[in-house]
């Protein structure tokens, strides 16, 4: 049995960090205008940054299916692995609810969702600390 810990995107991590730290990952997905991006598809955490200072456009969000989450949980409770959500704040988005919806789908317990309260630096940093325990 092994404990996985999972992030979103607003942790603002790179990929490189995400397979360093062996994170499981889901993206929030980002809009342009009628364009919808997800990170590690089909753009970069630079592109998004790059698009942020061009494009007159402002981003908005929205938050992953529980789809996004179903994989994962099913493959931990097919190991008898344990999973630890380190999620964006749900003030701010609907992706707990979501992830909370797909753990009761694949009906497992070892699955603990943190409403972590941060996003970006500090959200990192509460991840960080969660791989290193």
């Amino acid at each position: 049995m092994a404990v996985k810990i999972l992030c979103d995107s607003s942790a603002d991590l790179s990929i490189e960090d995400i397979n360093t730290m062996n994170l499981l990952y889901v993206p929030i997905p980002v809009m342009f205008g009628d364009e919808t991006y997800i990170e590690g598809t089909n753009i970069t955490r630079d592109e998004y940054y790059e698009m942020l200072e061009s494009n007159p456009l402002f981003p908005t969000t929205s938050q992953p299916s529980p789809a996004s989450f179903i994989d994962y949980f099913e493959e931990a409770r097919e190991n008898g692995d344990e999973i630890v959500a380190i999620l964006i704040p749900e003030a701010l988005s609907g992706t707990i609810q979501n992830a909370n919806l797909a753990k009761s789908m694949t009906e497992y317990d070892n699955i603990h969702i943190i409403d972590c309260y941060n996003i970006t630096a500090a959200l990192r940093i509460l991840i960080e600390k969660a791989v290193k325990l």
